[in-house]
């Protein structure tokens, strides 16, 4: 009547981004130490998380279960601006250091109800987090962000899956909607390139996929998909800084995606088969 998953997690990252920027003369040749380099950033940092999950799975009848899950990580990142050996203009720079120390707690909530062995219909409700972090520019302008807030997301979904005709048709339908906080992103404050906080989205939409067998050699199908993926609240002042308004349309998101396919498969031999 119950299954349960139960386990832990553990990373440690290091990242480095060296940015040099170098002086020559009209052939291309490097002047000569020191003044061959203009700009010198490392940037150096470092990146831990610890989570501890678990999932279990009530089987209150033959035909209903639920589900219920948690995820709690801690989380904690170092990073030293620029590095110490970081120049400016031939000068040595500064080259101040972060540290965070973020915590995150996400959850799963799942019904399934089965009418027969061939048809499942569900509900879920989840969530999900992307850590924040400390600002990576080297030279972040006055105003900007020195710590990235973490973005999270809430998804809700129901949805049905099944198989008839004896398993000659089988279809899985689902519709969604992902509410979208805190969105981190690329953003530009006085020019310069940097990353920040920016609002909230909401996604919505609908997906299908439909296969049809009319032969032990045979599958047809088709999947369609409709993304409704919108802006719906900016920030005060980032507006300006990224050209985005509360209702615009989120980028590289299409509204509609559709593919078509079919599978021959020919028996060459026994045991062996071509595919078209």
């Amino acid at each position: 009547p119950i299954e349960f998953v139960v386990g832990a997690f553990f990373t440690h990252e290091r990242n480095y981004v060296p940015i040099y920027l170098y002086l020559t003369d009209v052939n291309g040749v490097k002047r000569a130490p020191p003044f061959d380099m203009l700009l010198r950033s490392e940037s150096p940092s470092t990146y831990r998380e610890v989570a501890g999950f678990g999932n279990a799975t009530f089987y209150l009848t033959d035909k209903l279960d639920v589900t219920g899950g948690i995820r709690y990580a801690n989380n904690k990142q170092h990073i030293q601006i620029a590095g110490d050996k970081a120049t400016l203009f031939f000068l040595p720079r500064a080259h101040p250091t972060f540290d965070t120390d973020q915590n995150a707690t996400t959850y799963l909530a799942t019904v399934r109800w089965r009418p027969t062995d061939r048809v499942s219909f569900y509900a879920r409700a989840a969530s999900g987090y992307r850590p924040g972090g400390p600002q990576n520019n080297p030279t972040p302008p006055a105003g900007a962000q020195t710590i990235i807030r973490p973005d999270s997301v809430w998804n809700y979904e129901v949805g049905m899956k099944g198989s008839f005709l004896d398993g000659r048709l089988s279809a899985d339908i689902s519709v969604f909607r992902i509410d979208w906080s805190d969105i981190q992103l690329n953003t530009t404050v006085g020019g310069v390139a940097l990353q920040g906080n920016a609002g909230k989205a909401v996604v919505d939409g609908f997906e299908m996929s439909l296969i049809a067998h009319p032969s032990d050699t045979l599958s047809v199908g088709a999947n369609l998909g409709h993304t409704n993926a919108r802006i719906t609240q900016v920030d005060a002042g980032v507006s300006t800084s990224i050209g985005a308004r509360a209702g615009d349309k989120l980028p590289l998101t299409p509204a509609w995606t559709a593919a078509v396919f079919a599978d021959q498969k020919i028996p060459l031999a026994d045991g062996v088969a071509g595919s078209l």
